[in-house]
């Protein structure tokens, strides 16, 4: 099997991350791997932050319970749910606003690429939608400014990176009775 497809069979979303942080050189190769993501029409309608700022991801972890709170749609359990898994990492992928049209699928397509990036590099990742919460509430303006997020972007997703601390999970398995062929 070539390197793609073992990636793409072997990659698993990590749920439980070492504390040990990725080097500087390991993150960068992720970064220049997302730039290589297709976008329509060429767009390029992204940016991206890498904060290993364990606080600051912590605050967005805190907006997204503040923002279920006030919305009543906060849950039991939830003060113990770590959006990030404790990741030393998280890469938050923003999209311009005048570009929301393609984002959805620009946005992904790059966060699958730097999964499948990490994987190939010997890092776990896990693409966390759940974020977005965290950028609706009263804490919207100093999470942008913390991370940085320059201005005509929205926070899209986010990706919590790092080493997996444990076994691989194995894989659920996959309906493959969801497809058909015409033609």
């Amino acid at each position: 099997m070539n390197e793609v497809l073992k990636c793409i069979n072997e990659r698993r979303s990590i749920r439980n991350f070492r504390k040990e942080m990725p080097s500087r050189h390991e993150l960068e190769t992720l970064v220049s791997a997302a730039f290589e993501s297709p976008s329509a029409k060429n767009g390029q309608p992204w940016h991206i932050t890498v904060c290993t700022n364990k606080e600051i991801n912590d605050g967005v972890v805190a907006g997204v319970r503040n923002y279920h709170k006030q919305a009543g749609s906060y849950t039991e359990g939830m003060e113990q749910y770590h959006n990030f898994y404790n990741a030393p990492c998280v890469m938050y992928l923003h999209a311009k606003t005048d570009e929301m049209r393609y984002a959805a699928n620009d946005i992904g397509i790059m966060a699958q690429t730097v999964a499948l990036a990490a994987h190939s590099t010997g890092l776990g990742t896990c693409i966390i939608w759940n974020v977005l919460p965290a950028f609706k509430g009263p804490d919207r303006g100093a999470l942008f400014e913390k991370l940085g997020i320059p201005e005509g972007y929205e926070p899209y997703t986010a990706i919590a990176v790092g080493y997996a601390n444990g076994e691989m999970p194995q894989s659920r398995g996959r309906d493959k009775t969801k497809v058909n062929y015409v033609g």
